[in-house]
């Protein structure tokens, strides 16, 4: 596949074909066709495109499709469609390898965080791109360029530890913040007193590491206050407090403050 990619179809109609489709329309390009198992919101996002919606087995040829579904969904799915229509999928943790051999295969990977109620600006975002062939490869190239700043040719494996990193930082910070969200809840105290805390943790980590922004009774090795902690929790989050202070305490225990 030489040729820029003006027009294109969407697979999905979650929240990355919301997003990734609504950005592509904006700069231009065409979103010509759309399948989703799910008609109801197939119908709302088709109207909002203005695309066809469509069968897999009627999808325009030689026109790429991006399968923009869950994990386990990629594969059965991708291996349904004619040879003649190049695909490319949005997944972190799907290895190019695992896909169903074709002519032209690809990742289109937007490295974010994305909820289809929030507004979304993907210009700066990561894609990363992989692709089966080199032609193939430079058409996602040209593509994510129209609406991100930020590409990057990526294989499966380095791929995959970036997500396995993704989760760290998103999933399990974001499930940290409800933790706390639900202790200040308790107590009847405003979770917005938190917020600049919860700004410069993420500012400081923009001008030094990880591991020497590092602060806290676990990283002090305060054991009284670190009793007191989870004497006021219980269950999971007790489990969680503790295993994540011994992961601190692990990590500095041969250092000295």
């Amino acid at each position: 596949m030489k040729n820029e990619i003006t027009s294109v179809t969407i697979i999905g109609a979650g929240n990355v074909a919301y997003h990734l489709g609504k950005a592509l329309k904006d700069k231009g390009i065409t979103i010509s066709h759309l399948w989703s198992r799910t008609k109801e919101n197939a119908q709302l996002l088709a109207l909002e495109f203005g695309a066809e919606l469509t069968e897999l087995n009627e999808l325009p040829e030689n026109q790429i499709a991006l399968v923009c579904l869950s994990d386990d969904a990629i594969q059965p799915t991708i291996a349904m469609l004619p040879q003649s229509i190049p695909v490319a999928y949005t997944s972190g943790s799907v290895n190019l390898g695992q896909i169903s051999s074709r002519n032209d295969l690809g990742v289109f990977y937007p490295l974010q965080t994305i909820s289809k109620a929030v507004e979304l600006d993907l210009s700066e975002v990561p894609f990363l791109i992989e692709a089966t062939n080199s032609d193939f490869e430079k058409s996602l190239i040209q593509l994510a360029k129209r609406i991100s700043s930020n590409v990057h040719v990526i294989n499966s494996e380095q791929r995959q530890q970036l997500h396995h990193s993704a989760v760290w930082i998103n999933n399990f910070t974001n499930h940290l913040i409800y933790q706390a969200q639900e202790l200040t809840k308790s107590g009847n105290l405003d979770f917005e007193l938190l917020q600049p805390l919860l700004k410069e943790t993420i500012r400081k980590v923009e001008k030094q590491s990880a591991y020497e922004a590092q602060t806290g009774p676990a990283r002090r090795n305060d054991i009284k206050t670190l009793q007191k902690h989870l004497d006021a929790l219980s269950g999971t989050s007790k489990e969680l407090y503790a295993l994540l202070s011994k992961s601190i305490q692990e990590t500095y225990s041969n250092d000295k403050l």
